[in-house]
Order: C-alpha cells, then sequence, then structure tokens
C-alpha cells in the first residue's frame, strides 16, 4: 500500500545517512516493488537504489537500477539517471495538425468565436477564458485541434490541461502542450532565464492567471500579497502589487523576487536554496540552514551531499517543489536550446547553480 512505500522511502533515507548502504538498497527496492507507488516515485526508489548498490559495490545491480529510473524521463529522477547514463533527453515539441476543417468544426462553439476575436485585438486572457467555457460543450475529436489552438493562441493553462487529459484519456503525449511557452514577459523583458520562471509557474499555477492559494499566494508565480508589496516598492511602482492577476505584472513582480533570491547570500545561485527560499521564504531557508549547522547528524551531513540536501528539506511542500521546479527548468532549457549545466552538475553529485545571462524575447519559433 502507499503508506508502506512511504515507510520504506523515509527507512531507505534513514539508513543511507547511517551509513548503512546495504539496508538502504533493499528498503529502496520495496518501494519499487511496490504496486501503490507513483511512476515519479519508484524513479527516485531506483535512484537511491542504484547509488545505494554502487556504495556497496555492486556495480551491475547499480547499472540495472539506473536503467529503471531512466525510465521515467520526465520526472526529477528519470532525468537525472538520463543524464548520468549520457541518454538525450527525448522531447517532441510538434503540435497537433490544425486543419482548415478542423478550424471550422471549432468556430460552430460561440465561444471560440468570440475566443479568436478577443486574440486577434490582443485580450488573450478573455479569449482564454471563452475557449474554457467552451470546453464542456467540444467533442473528444476536437480536443486534439483546440490544444494547438490554445498553445499558439497564447492559452498556456488551456494547451497544458488539454494536453494532460489527452495523455491520461487516450496515451498520446504532447510535450509542446504540457510545457508550453507563454507569450507574456517581463516589463523591460526578461532578467532572469525564462526556463526557471516557465518552471515556476508550471507548478505554482498550471498557468492560470487568476491563480489563487488558500495561503495568500495569487497569479501565474503565486505571489504572496507582502511580497508582491515589497518587490513592487523594489522596482518604483507599489500599485503593482494590487494587480497579481495580471500576467505582465505578474511575471515582472515575480523575475524580480526570484532575482532577488538568487543575489541573496544564503543563495548566491545555488539552485537548491533558491528552491527552498522561493516556496517557504527565505527567512525558513536560514534557520533551516543554522539549524543543520549546529545539528550532530543529518542535515550537517547532507549539505555535503546535494542529492542528500533535497531530501533533507525538513518542509514537504518544499521537498516535491524542489524536484518538481529543476525537473520543469530543465525541461524548458532543452525546450529554449540552453544547455543543461545544472542538470549535468546535480548528477555529478555537484550543487547546481544558476547561471546568469542575456534573455533575448524568446522566439516565438520555439513555441
Amino acid at each position: 500500500c502507499r503508506k508502506s512505500a512511504g515507510r520504506a522511502w523515509t527507512g531507505g533515507l534513514a539508513a543511507w545517512r547511517l551509513g548503512k548502504k546495504a539496508d538502504a538498497l533493499g528498503l529502496f527496492a520495496q518501494v519499487w516493488d511496490s504496486p501503490a507507488a507513483s511512476e515519479w516515485t519508484r524513479a527516485g526508489a531506483a535512484f537511491w537504489a542504484y547509488r545505494s548498490a554502487k556504495a556497496t559495490g555492486k556495480t551491475i545491480e547499480a547499472d540495472q537500477w539506473l536503467y529503471r529510473a531512466a525510465e521515467a524521463p520526465y520526472s526529477y529522477y528519470g532525468l537525472l539517471a538520463r543524464r548520468t547514463l549520457q541518454w538525450d533527453i527525448s522531447l517532441d515539441w510538434e503540435l497537433p495538425s490544425l486543419t482548415a476543417r478542423d478550424l471550422i468544426s471549432l468556430k460552430r462553439y460561440p465561444g471560440v468565436t468570440r475566443a479568436l476575436a478577443l486574440t486577434q485585438i490582443g485580450l488573450k486572457p478573455r479569449a482564454e477564458a471563452e475557449l474554457r467555457a467552451a470546453l464542456p460543450r467540444l467533442p473528444a475529436e476536437l480536443y486534439l485541434p483546440m490544444l494547438t489552438l490554445a498553445e499558439r493562441g497564447g492559452s498556456p493553462g488551456l494547451a497544458m490541461s488539454l494536453a494532460g487529459s489527452v495523455l491520461r484519456g487516450r496515451g498520446e503525449r504532447y510535450d509542446a502542450g504540457l510545457y508550453p511557452v507563454p507569450h507574456w514577459t517581463p516589463r523591460q523583458g526578461f532578467a532572469v532565464n525564462p526556463a526557471l520562471l516557465y518552471a515556476i509557474a508550471r507548478h505554482e499555477s498550471h498557468f492560470t492567471v487568476a491563480a489563487k492559494n488558500p495561503s495568500g499566494a495569487q497569479g501565474l508565480l503565486q505571489i504572496m500579497p507582502e511580497t508582491a508589496s515589497a518587490m513592487a516598492r523594489k522596482g518604483g511602482t507599489p500599485d503593482d502589487a494590487q494587480e497579481l492577476s495580471d500576467p505582465t505584472v505578474n511575471m515582472t513582480l515575480g523575475q524580480r523576487l526570484a532575482s532577488t533570491l538568487l543575489r541573496h547570500d544564503l543563495v548566491k545561485g545555488n539552485l537548491l536554496r533558491f528552491t527552498v527560499g522561493y516556496s517557504a521564504g527565505i527567512g525558513q531557508l536560514d534557520k533551516m540552514l543554522k539549524g543543520g549547522e549546529t545539528s550532530k547528524g543529518a542535515f550537517a551531513a547532507a549539505q555535503r551531499d546535494p542529492l542528500l540536501f533535497v531530501e533533507s528539506i525538513p518542509f514537504a511542500e518544499s521537498r516535491n517543489f524542489s524536484k518538481r521546479l529543476l525537473a520543469n527548468y530543465w525541461i524548458y532549457q532543452k525546450r529554449l536550446g540552453q544547455p543543461t549545466d545544472s542538470l549535468t552538475a546535480l548528477a555529478g553529485g555537484k550543487i547546481p547553480t544558476y547561471r546568469p545571462g542575456q534573455y533575448a524575447p524568446v522566439d516565438m519559433a520555439a513555441r
């Protein structure tokens, strides 16, 4: 069951920390064998079983586990396994065809016609709302052309939702829909890698511009109101804090927050620390690091092992965020034609670091 798989996972990590690598191997193997474990969890178990087998000198078994982890190529551990094996990440950015006949069929639904008109005058959030309203009446055979219309027309949230439905319902994968490139840009352009901002938006809001969290976080990049106020004042635009549902404003403030965190003395470009700072706040990151420095065990040691560091983050939500964000980031880097140096670093047991650069507007051909 799911609980027993969870106990085996926790036990495997505990055994690893205690230096009992053979015990860890057995426990991670239990997670892999559990029918209740998700593909994502099984990939993690296989990767840690690989590390455990390698540490105990079982090189052939280690390779077998690494191959198993690589079978989940879109997951955090699957991506790490494939980079360790020096296998390419196979991604297909082609969209389903959208024929003139498809467009005629779609236009039979009034919401689609209104959405096309709104898109032409630049009101893309309203256009997406019209497309979403039309979706329940749409027959399944029009989902694929609707996916392409949504992605090309600047409705990334809808494209992602449709691509997920097609994947679950028909087993067909459209990476361009699952990892859409939005048309929004921060004011004055990108100062932070757009792949990182897209990765955050994909995880935090699924590109839903009006997303709200019970915690109070709002918009594409799920920014807390008090943080938004601080970032707005920093940019000299205090009124922006009241416009978090505006995607341009949200990306502007989110980029400023990301840039501030990446330069912070506790982070200094360390992507693992950045993920904690973004999800839990810089204060929690500070407490976590100070606790690790003074403790007698696990976390202090984890800071010497970046892969263990992620699994030792004491907040479950931040642990999940770290892995999801990095997987998204690496895939978006591939989509934008960027090198994935941080993936290579982490797969090699090194700290993944953010490398600043000059970022031109995203080439629409990449979409």
